[in-house]
């Protein structure tokens, strides 16, 4: 055949398993089905548009397909292909719910699995790489499962995006007939000018790699192709897909419902120093050069195995498991969820540096407590914004990856971008507690506590979730209370309500018959806790006023600072 071929053709002679474009193949250098509702809202519309309008046509643009080997594979092409398929497949199972089961059997057969029981044999119009993908996809088309399906039990993108969109299809399909009426020899109508009027382009190349560079020269026009597949492309041009096959499966695996755009940023901002967001392949091409050597590159997909996997932990620190040191990997995963809690993900590409240098855990641990006092002091407290630190990071992260700072240094770094005592206190005796910021402050409270205040013996154990932020002048006051009296000014008692001074922690069931009652009642029962905060400071108070709660924010702010010296 010639180098390029381009033919005009129908929906219908493009997806007929008997047509010259026969079998489709979802090759592996091609990104997942991750078309969500709007896509296909907008699909489903402009092909149901062709049923009341003559004179219609609607385009679906280009097709690029590989004829190389026996099988077409879609290089440009795959989201819109799956998504018609899905479509086909819900307007036969209503054909079928309308009794029209001749020719919901015929669309099946036509366009989505063709099976011969005299020779015993079947044809599938679209085969995936991943044969689960492969079974969930004729599971829900062919035998419409689709109470058995939950889009949850799901963590590959193809398989999860499938089944919640063949769902909502479906409903669009049942919603279009029920609003106009339609019967099945209507609806049969209807599908055949969908078909027949839906006009696209097949570009047909002799090779993979001549499809591929089409599919990248359209797509410059188009919707922008993620950098990691982009990414996913150059490796198996310059390596060949045997070669990068099992491990971009590990790379895909680890990541799992993470977002694959941020990784690739993480990585390219330990090995570049710079944060952006914009061309994170291009930078780490212009600084690694990767594009001028196969072991390079080799070299590159070695790098990203490894650091999806460090990736994972980071982001998921209960998926490291196996660590020579037991205590300090679950310290690692204390400190991990404890710094999450403060800081975004600005610190993600200094803690992946040291995971691929290998730095020890008990090191690695250091660094993060040093973040967790940086993202209480800035962030919580002080209320800068997240991203003041993401430069100052990413260039500890480079510099550190590069050998040309020790973890001393990297830590000593991080303290000194930490606002200092004064100015830390001033920000706790100004702060707000807001509804949004309690659980960080009940983190907080509980760790101040339990540094300061109690021994071993004594120590809250309880997790977040197990632990009430106790307003001690109440958010909500009975009517009749004395807390009415005293804060009769609304806007005055809501500022106290919030101040540090104002909260403590309750463990177990108290709360809930004290939260709103007066003071006198309150302080009986703070008295019976093993907090000393509560049993000892706040009960022996004869009053809660604003007095008391302005001192106590004043002794509980030096509390705080006392516990953040002890993370650093």
């Amino acid at each position: 055949m010639k180098k390029i071929e381009s033919n005009d053709q129908t929906l219908s002679s493009y997806l007929r398993i008997d047509s010259t474009v026969g079998v489709l193949n979802v090759p592996f250098s091609q990104r997942p089905y991750e078309w969500e509702k709007a896509q296909v809202v907008r699909l489903f519309n402009d092909l149901i548009g062709l049923i009341d309008n003559s004179d219609a046509i609607h385009m679906l643009n280009f097709f690029t397909l590989s004829n190389e080997g026996e099988i077409k594979k879609i290089f440009d092409g795959q989201q819109r292909t799956i998504s018609s398929l899905l479509i086909i497949s819900a307007f036969a199972r209503k054909l079928r719910e309308l009794k029209e089961v001749d020719a919901a059997a015929y669309l099946v057969n036509s366009y989505i699995i063709s099976k011969n029981p005299l020779k015993n044999s079947e044809y599938k119009k679209l085969i995936f790489e991943n044969q689960e993908t492969n079974q969930l996809f004729y599971d829900l088309l062919e035998e419409n499962n689709l109470s058995d399906m939950n889009s949850k039990n799901y963590s590959d993108t193809s398989q999860k995006n499938l089944i919640t969109n063949y769902k909502f299809i479906n409903q669009l399909v049942d919603t279009y007939v029920e609003e106009n009426d339609l019967d099945g020899i209507k609806l049969k109508g209807a599908i055949d000018k969908i078909l027949d009027r839906t006009q696209l382009i097949t570009i047909t190349t002799a090779t993979d790699d001549l499809a591929m560079a089409m599919f990248e020269t359209l797509n410059n026009t188009g919707k922008k192709l993620e950098n990691f597949y982009v990414l996913k492309n150059d490796l198996v041009l310059s390596l060949t897909e045997e070669r990068v096959k099992d491990k971009w499966k590990i790379i895909e695996s680890n990541l799992g419902n993470f977002d694959p755009s941020s990784f690739l940023l993480c990585v390219a901002t330990c090995l570049t120093g710079k944060s952006s967001k914009e061309n994170s392949l291009e930078r780490i091409y212009r600084v690694k050069r990767l594009k001028e050597n196969d072991k390079d590159m080799e070299e590159f997909l070695n790098l990203l195995e490894v650091a999806s996997e460090k990736y994972l932990y980071i982001k998921n620190p209960a998926q490291f498991i196996s660590y020579r040191q037991k205590q300090d990997l679950s310290l690692f995963k204390k400190m991990i969820e404890n710094v999450h809690l403060f800081i975004n993900t600005q610190h993600h590409p200094l803690i992946l540096a040291m995971m691929l240098k290998n730095e020890p855990l008990n090191e690695l641990n250091k660094v993060l407590k040093a973040l967790l006092n940086l993202g209480i002091r800035n962030f919580y407290f002080k209320e800068n914004r997240a991203n003041t630190i993401e430069t100052p990071i990413a260039n500890l992260a480079n510099k550190y990856y590069l050998n040309e700072l020790t973890i001393t240094e990297v830590k000593n770094n991080l303290i000194s971008l930490a606002i200092k005592d004064d100015e830390f206190k001033e920000a706790i005796i100004a702060k707000k507690i807001k509804k949004v910021a309690e659980k960080q402050f009940k983190f907080i409270l509980r760790e101040t506590y339990n540094t300061i205040d109690l021994d071993k013996e004594t120590q809250i154990t309880e997790t977040l979730s197990g632990i009430h932020l106790e307003h001690i002048l109440p958010q909500n006051p009975d009517k009749n209370s004395e807390w009415l009296k005293i804060y009769s000014d609304d806007e005055d008692r809501e500022f106290f309500t919030r101040k540090v001074g104002n909260m403590t922690l309750l463990l177990g069931k108290i709360n809930m018959s004290i939260s709103n009652k007066d003071f006198v009642v309150k302080k009986k029962q703070y008295s019976l806790s093993h907090i000393p905060e509560n049993n000892h400071n706040i009960s022996n108070c004869e009053k809660w006023e604003k007095e008391e709660i302005n001192s106590r924010t004043e002794s509980l702010s030096n509390k705080i600072i006392q516990y953040t010296h002890s993370l650093i």
